[in-house]
């Protein structure tokens, strides 16, 4: 995890898709990348069922690059949730667990991104904020 690689005093990674090529049994092929200070990370929590853990894990992430000197890290800009048009706050299901099936007609405010800049307007550049 880029925690323990921050704590250890390890190079962040991250696994992608190569640009071309497939593994034998025609999986897409996946490389490792090396972040390096020079380079820029854009990332979002999503807003799904592991939406909260992926903010505390990016906070410690955050806690730790300060630590140990944030000019040593990628830097990191926040990109928030764009407004969601579910009849629901944080998820495509009701109370009930259900899965919605429509869209409401009115949203009346991107209560996810408030959340996001309230959460990380001390420590990440954040785009897409009002």
């Amino acid at each position: 995890s880029w925690l323990n690689s921050c704590q250890n005093d390890m190079p962040l990674e991250f696994d992608t898709y190569a640009y071309s090529g497939t593994n034998p049994d025609g999986s897409r092929l996946t490389e490792r990348i090396t972040l390096v200070p020079g380079d820029v990370v854009f990332l979002n929590a999503g807003f799904h069922e592991f939406r909260e853990e992926g903010h505390d894990n990016l906070l410690a992430v955050l806690d730790c690059m300060k630590k140990k000197g944030a000019d040593k890290f990628p830097r990191f800009v926040y990109m928030t949730s764009s407004l969601q048009h579910f009849d629901t706050e944080h998820t495509l299901t009701n109370a009930a667990g259900e899965r919605i099936k429509k869209c409401t007609n009115y949203v009346p405010e991107n209560i996810m991104m408030k959340e996001e800049v309230q959460k990380f307007q001390d420590n990440l550049y954040i785009i897409g904020q009002d």
